[in-house]
């Protein structure tokens, strides 16, 4: 379905979402540098100053842990993980990483390196690399994939939990602030978008370029600029030598597993050997 697939993209194009290899290099580079200068200049974005403590997707990271691993966390914000493994008694390296220095300090306390850069300088060998609630706020998931494809060794795991918009209905919130007549253009085009991708091997990597948060005042995840898709991370995984796991959240309770069952990206990326 090659021609019906370049029209939806077109006409998600005019809507200010773009298929991320179709975004020429000028728009890209502006955006990016405006998406790098909002987390610059708001300090009070809500991942920069409240902890996040997240034991029950710990646990499951923890599992894919080799005894002594090298663990790197990607966009780690005030994370508590440092925390989780002294209080768990686990032998492992922690590293974190995120482009602000906003945390510099508690990072710092709270691992044994801190990445003050873009993924793309930091260096080393890792055997577990895992985000929680990022992946859809990167501009360039592909390089991202890439750069966390060097760092990981030969059947180490990347772990990746957020939230999943391939569920029909379910749209980022950085859409949100659009017109009803709009939203539901948006919602229609894209579920129309993955069903021609399921007869395909493509990874699409939608980015939507006018996120609410440049032009509004914040809401949670308003600036999630990338439209995540599980099957653009699986497509991906797959012509690059990896395979996916689905992770299995346990849940507080029966109505929060099953939420982040169906509403949750959480994959493990095994590299293979």
């Amino acid at each position: 379905m090659p021609s019906l697939k370049n029209k939806i993209l077109d006409l998600l194009s005019r809507m200010g979402v773009i298929a991320h290899a179709k975004i020429d290099l000028d728009t890209f580079k502006n955006f990016e540098s405006e998406m790098d200068n909002y987390y610059k200049v708001n300090s009070n974005y809500h991942a920069f100053i409240a902890p996040a403590y997240y034991p029950l997707w710990y646990d499951l990271i923890h599992d894919f842990m080799p005894s002594s691993a090298v663990v790197l966390e990607v966009g780690a914000g005030r994370s508590c993980f440092g925390d989780y493994l002294k209080d768990k008694s686990i032998d492992a390296i922690y590293h974190s990483q995120d482009i602000t220095d906003i945390n510099h300090q508690w990072l710092a306390e709270h691992s044994e390196k801190f990445w003050n850069c873009p993924l793309k300088d930091v260096h080393g060998s890792y055997d577990v690399i895992f985000s929680t609630y990022v992946y859809e706020h990167v501009v360039n998931p592909q390089e991202f994939l890439e750069e966390a494809d060097r760092l990981l060794k030969d059947g180490g795991v990347h772990i990746v939990i957020g939230p999943n918009y391939d569920v029909p209905g379910y749209l980022c919130p950085s859409l949100r602030s659009n017109s009803f007549w709009t939203r539901l253009k948006t919602i229609i085009l894209l579920i129309s978008l993955r069903i021609t991708q399921r007869f395909s091997s493509v990874s699409h990597f939608l980015i939507n370029t006018a996120p609410a948060c440049l032009t509004l005042k914040w809401y949670r995840d308003a600036d999630a600029c990338h439209i995540v898709s599980k099957m653009d991370l699986v497509n991906w995984c797959k012509a690059n030598n990896y395979t996916v796991e689905d992770l299995h959240y346990p849940g507080a309770n029966l109505r929060d597993k099953i939420f982040k069952k169906i509403l949750v990206l959480q994959v493990a990326c095994r590299k293979k050997q």
